[in-house]
């Protein structure tokens, strides 16, 4: 029983250390979102928004993104017209990858799982308080 139990920690343990610390490849994340033809979109996994931004608001809201907490630019920036963020959950460190385009007067922003099939809503609330705090939550009509 003692043997069960170290090995099912043993197990646990070395997944916990694999999502931390695992292997990333950043080509597989850094890429355009697709939105379809509505501004936002609830995915399997993740969440998709569009809004019409001026190049200064795309600049504002990669600066709220890298300010907040867990969450760090991985590549790309707003002049080249993708940046891919990856954020993290506070307790294990369950990587989300959150995609920012620019251009045409509109960004597409974009987060999505890493492991797993739900994230539980975390990426539309996270985009979303992202989105209302560089003004651009509600589309103008």
């Amino acid at each position: 029983m003692k043997l069960a139990l170290f090995g099912l920690v043993a197990v646990m343990a070395a997944f916990l250390i694999y999502v931390r610390f695992g292997p990333e490849d950043v080509s597989v994340y850094h890429r355009i979102p697709v939105a379809g033809d509505v501004d936002d979109v609830q995915a399997i996994g993740g969440f998709i928004a569009r809004r019409d931004a001026t190049a200064s608001q795309a600049s504002h809201l990669d600066k709220i993104i890298q300010n907040s907490p867990r969450t760090e630019r991985i590549s790309g920036s707003i002049e080249e017209g993708l940046v891919t963020y990856r954020s993290r959950t506070r307790w294990i460190g369950f990587p989300d990858y959150i995609n920012l385009a620019f251009g045409g007067g509109e960004i597409i922003i974009e987060g999505r799982l890493r492991f797993g099939r739900s994230d539980i809503g975390v990426n539309r609330k996270r985009i979303e308080s992202w989105l209302e705090a560089a003004g651009l939550l509600t589309q103008a009509p």
